[in-house]
């Protein structure tokens, strides 16, 4: 299988962020309960898919204009943020609740989220950061983790930039092999970039939107 220049321009940066996440941050493994805030979005919806894949089971938190496709993902229940988010999860969970979070939100949204986790559990920034712990030590001992592509260039060595290389190279493979959804749901014209800007902004889109330049 070949990976075309459509589905290889809808990877960085959110693809990689959700691949460090999901596999370097959380190293998910098969039964555990994620969950997913912001998952309508670019680094939300790869990462629902990669913790679904490595044998999670995966709650999205999205608008309702992401359900339908999150769910035609295999993704195992959709939240909607206007629900009542800490009952869905409470039920869905039977109690049991998250062994981790990944936030693609904000520190307020990851600080609600971080109550739904179990003793020892982990949850992941990748929107924003905590401005102090969002539960007093001692408690429920939770590690939390952050996400920043740019700090690989700016703090990171060699063998940091050769694994983002490695990453993007897995990604393509499973985009090419069809094993993940590289979410492209709009295709434009480089002389339609204000509209693809304009879409952007006034969030009337489901998936990634694609600008192409002729030559």
């Amino acid at each position: 299988m070949t990976l075309s220049f459509t589905d290889a321009a809808a990877l960085p940066c959110a693809g990689y962020s959700a691949w460090i996440a999901v596999h370097d941050k959380l190293q998910i493994q098969k039964g555990q309960r994620v969950a997913i805030t912001g998952a309508g979005g670019g680094v939300g919806g790869f990462a629902a898919q990669l913790a679904k894949k490595a044998g999670a089971t995966v709650y999205a938190i999205a608008e309702r204009q992401h359900h339908q496709r999150l769910l035609s993902y295999g993704i195992d229940a959709v939240i909607a943020p206007e629900q009542n988010v800490a009952l869905e999860i409470i039920n869905l969970t039977e109690d049991q609740m998250l062994h981790s979070v990944i936030d693609c939100v904000s520190a307020r949204s990851g600080s609600m989220m971080s109550a739904l986790i179990r003793y020892n559990g982990h949850i992941v920034m990748v929107a924003d950061q905590f401005d102090q712990v969002p539960l007093l030590a001692t408690t429920k001992a939770l590690s939390i983790h952050e996400v920043a592509l740019h700090g690989t260039y700016a703090h990171g060595a060699p063998e940091h930039i050769a694994h983002l290389a490695n990453i993007g190279n897995k990604l393509s493979e499973l985009v090419a092999d069809n094993e993940l959804k590289s979410m492209v749901e709009k295709i434009l014209p480089f002389e339609k970039l204000p509209e693809a800007l304009n879409c952007i902004k006034e969030k009337k889109h489901s998936g990634k939107v694609i600008v192409y330049v002729n030559g």
